[in-house]
């Protein structure tokens, strides 16, 4: 099944300058908030509103970590409650040549991503991680398993993710 995340030229060019501005040494990340839709063989993230995450909403921010405070958390899912969304969690990997998840990504998505389906009612939750030159995302739509987003459709443009994530964990998955 596809899934696709549709979003505006310039809100994804305004977060994509945000988390990986000119020159950025530390990760960085924005939320986007999306209204979900389904056929029989696509979904749909249609993205409505955004959220520049500042400094101050992280409890640590790095080269390579970045950990949102919980006070930045619970106002992005009463946001994304109010305006019954699904989140789109976008965060800069300024150090990597192609884009993927690190470990401490995914292992920070084991323990979160289940808990903010939860309070998002069990709406889909999305993430994506931006280098200079590409991204890559996955996306929990049905349960807490994730699976590979198939594309963002930037103002009718399509741009693919590298997919290095999602091979990694099945490869991951045959070794054990």
């Amino acid at each position: 099944m596809n899934c696709e995340v549709s979003v505006s030229t310039e809100s994804w060019r305004s977060v994509t300058e945000h988390v990986l501005p000119e020159g950025a040494v530390v990760e960085s990340a924005a939320f986007l908030f999306a209204r979900a839709g389904s056929t029989a063989s696509n979904r749909t993230l249609t993205v409505f509103d955004q959220y520049l995450a500042q400094p101050q909403d992280f409890s640590r921010q790095q080269g390579d970590y970045l950990e949102l405070a919980d006070a930045a958390r619970i106002r992005l899912l009463k946001r994304a409650h109010e305006c019954q969304g699904a989140i789109v969690e976008i965060h800069s990997h300024p150090w990597q040549p192609v884009a993927e998840f690190s470990w401490a990504d995914l292992a920070g998505f084991r323990e979160c991503v289940p808990q903010m389906r939860w309070r998002l009612d069990h709406r889909p939750y999305t993430a994506i991680v931006v280098a200079p030159t590409s991204f890559d995302a996955l996306v929990w739509w049905d349960d807490e398993t994730p699976a590979p987003l198939t594309s963002v459709s930037v103002g009718g443009q399509v741009l693919r993710p590298t997919g290095r994530t999602i091979g990694a964990l099945n490869e991951h998955r045959r070794a054990i």
